[in-house]
């Protein structure tokens, strides 16, 4: 069901992101109305109605929007140097709002057509092409010499003397300036301007359609985009791989340069960097081996904190009280200058965050902060089942008493163990303890005392063995320990070590203390069986030795071999 909601929200976010798009072209504001405009006597721009012919595999095949544009661009600069008899050249410079700049997108002259230098930027306001930009306004400049600004784009292969550009303003939205000039002074008249209105008219037009059709087309990925991400993560159980999936998949909706996740620890105070991405320095593994981060400052701890989005630029000059990133001592740092930051909640927790950061300024709008919350609330469901699953799985193969290992798993344990000694010849041994006297302790104390007993023997030999050891309960009274790697001798030293550090105990239970000790058996692979039934067998028949030899002791199956061989 949820699933279902969530396809809707999408659907009426995008209905309702095309609808303002519309009518923002549609109705421009009364302060800037105009005259309609006239079109010229041109084809409507096939280029901008969807071709059904494939791009071909260089992207250099009519189909690509990019050349058919530009081809009509072209064309209308054509009409330009035709109408304007003594223009030498004509240009079409386009408004990039995420430099801010004017770039050229078309340019022609009498030879031909004009390679543009799109990758030149002339930032608006700057010289005098961008005080033009800036005033947005018909500008016409009879003679360049007595000027002490050159024209940007010019590249003094011929003389430029006279200059007219026409603004490109579609509604209220500056897209660039149409320019012409010529070697000679004095070369525009009112009517070559009269006559060019039309054609920028055209311009714009152009200019708008190939804007509604790339806007359309990145909708329709970013909903493509969604419906993959909601796919993938239902199909993977991980939670690390569900994550990386999604901020590969969220790239293609929202792009970034670095890219952090974390998942949050309960109560908020820690959080896991799960997945990091630095496209610049191709680091795929920043997330390894980092534990838990203290959330005590930086934008990463107010964005937990908070539960808000976080949408700025440059953090050090934007005077914020913290420009810090991430929390100090974490030995996470990034250089990026935009940052987009949504927490991943579900019923007021944050269960993860995500970090995006741009090295350019002002990379991230609010549309893509509305993008990305609904990818943050598709993963924040994902992370709820991936920690349900999780902890179905622990209960499954946990005891809930004592919090070990229980009896199924171990088996499972014990199995692989013999099979990897298979590969290795690597020894391992097994430990069987059962607490001695336990029934009494039921009978004296209640049960509740015996649950007591039962977690305090957990806990002191988990303490008790190392770390690469497997403590489970077997059953019961009787608890199991694997000892990886571990020969008869070194066995026989970890199980004295168990055994003191149970008899050494102090549980205290309703003003008494209840004296605890266990008795243990010991059989190692190598030595004593040669599977796994084998191995049980032979350390539970050192643990009944051990039981019938006075409690309290540690007893080696290889010694009751050895015993019997002497008796015989």
């Amino acid at each position: 069901m949820w699933r279902i909601g969530l396809l809707l929200a999408v659907g009426l976010l995008l209905i309702y992101l095309l609808r303002r798009r519309r009518d923002a072209v549609a109705t421009p504001p009364a302060s800037t109305a105009r005259r309609p405009l006239p079109l010229p006597a041109l084809p409507l721009p096939l280029s901008l109605q969807r071709s059904k012919t494939p791009v071909d595999a260089a992207g250099a095949g009519p189909s690509n929007p990019d050349i058919r544009l530009t081809g009509h661009l072209q064309n209308i600069l054509q009409i330009v140097l035709n109408t304007c008899a003594s223009a030498s050249r004509a240009v079409i410079l386009t408004h990039d709002p995420a430099r801010e700049a004017l770039v050229s997108r078309a340019a022609r002259d009498r030879a031909g057509a004009i390679d543009a230098a799109s990758d030149h930027a002339i930032p608006i306001g700057e010289g005098l092409l961008g005080w033009i930009a800036r005033e947005r306004r018909t500008v016409s400049i009879s003679d360049l010499n007595r000027q002490q600004e050159k024209i940007a784009y010019h590249d003094g292969a011929t003389p430029i003397i006279s200059f007219l550009s026409i603004p490109l303003v579609d509604c209220d939205q500056y897209e660039g300036m149409l320019c012409i000039d010529a070697a000679t002074v004095a070369a525009f008249s009112e009517a070559d301007e009269a006559n060019l209105h039309p054609l920028a008219d055209e311009i714009v037009t152009l200019l708008r359609y190939d804007r509604e059709q790339r806007e359309m087309d990145r909708l329709h990925n970013v909903h493509a985009t969604l419906l993959e991400i909601s796919r993938t993560l239902a199909m993977r159980v991980d939670l690390t791989d569900r994550l990386e999936t999604l901020v590969g998949l969220a790239k293609k909706i929202v792009d970034y340069d670095v890219c952090y996740i974390f998942v949050v620890e309960t109560g908020g105070r820690r959080a896991i960097l799960k997945v990091a991405r630095d496209n610049r320095s191709k680091v795929t593994d920043l997330a390894e081996d980092r534990g838990a981060i203290a959330l005590t400052d930086g934008m990463l701890t107010t964005l937990v904190r908070t539960r808000q989005p976080i949408l700025f630029s440059n953090p050090a000059a934007a005077g914020r009280p913290d420009p810090r990133i991430f929390p100090s001592g974490s030995g996470l740092e990034t250089t990026a200058r935009s940052f987009l930051g949504l927490p991943m909640m579900l019923e007021e927790r944050v269960l993860a965050v995500v970090l995006m950061g741009s090295y350019r300024e002002r990379a991230y709008t609010t549309e893509d902060k509305q993008l990305l919350s609904i990818v943050c609330y598709q993963t924040a469901l994902s992370i709820a089942e991936s920690e349900m699953h999780a902890k179905l799985e622990r209960l499954a193969v946990t005891d809930g008493l004592t919090g070990l290992v229980n009896h199924r798993k171990f088996q499972e344990r014990l199995a692989d163990e013999f099979l990897r000694a298979s590969r290795h010849a690597a020894a391992f041994s097994l430990l069987l303890g059962d607490i001695d006297y336990f029934k009494r302790v039921n009978d004296t104390y209640g049960h509740p005392a015996g649950d007591a007993v039962l977690k305090a023997v957990a806990g002191a030999i988990t303490k008790a063995a190392r770390k690469v050891d497997w403590v489970a309960r077997y059953g019961g009274e009787e608890f199991a320990v694997l000892l990886v790697q571990t020969d008869v001798a070194q066995a026989a030293i970890s199980a004295e070590r168990i055994r003191k550090a149970v008899a050494e105990m102090q549980i205290a239970w309703q003003g008494q203390t209840i004296p605890v000790t266990i008795s243990i058996g010991i059989a190692t692979s190598t030595v004593d069986a040669a599977d796994r039934e084998g191995l049980i067998a032979a350390a539970d028949r050192a643990l009944y030795a051990a039981k019938h030899g006075g409690r309290n002791r540690v007893v080696r199956h290889g010694d009751l071999v050895l015993e019997e061989a002497s008796k015989a």
